[in-house]
């Protein structure tokens, strides 16, 4: 059984589960991200998380329940740098929680061609 490694944000309302496979790590977001300054909190979790951006990685956004829209800024940085590595990114959301559509639609524009990064409703 792997382990799962948990990282709780300042106000403890959100949750980053991270599980390391063999061929992937995969992150599950929990709760709500409502940080005044979010960035202060995910940008060094994303730095220890996405360290190697020659691996594969899925994150599920499904189960948060509010993100505001701060939280948006880390998430694009991230997208940012790992559009420039070799390794593929997974941004799986709920499609049918209207917010999620809604914010994570957006960040289509930073699909690859070559499906290496890749953004999901399910």
């Amino acid at each position: 059984m792997e382990a799962v490694k948990e990282y709780k944000n300042g106000n403890g309302l959100l949750t980053l589960k991270v599980k390391e496979e063999k061929d992937k790590v995969i992150v599950d977001w929990e709760g709500e991200s409502t940080d005044d300054n979010p960035a202060k909190y995910l940008e060094p979790v994303f730095n220890e998380i996405f360290k190697d951006d020659s691996r594969h990685y899925v994150m599920n956004i499904g189960k948060l329940k509010y993100m505001n829209s701060g939280t948006m800024t880390p998430l694009i940085t991230l997208l940012k740098r790992m559009t420039k590595g070799e390794g593929s990114f997974l941004i799986n959301y709920d499609a049918n929680v209207k917010w999620q559509e809604l914010s994570f639609d957006a960040l289509i524009l930073f699909q690859t061609e070559d499906e290496r990064i890749n953004i999901v409703g399910i």
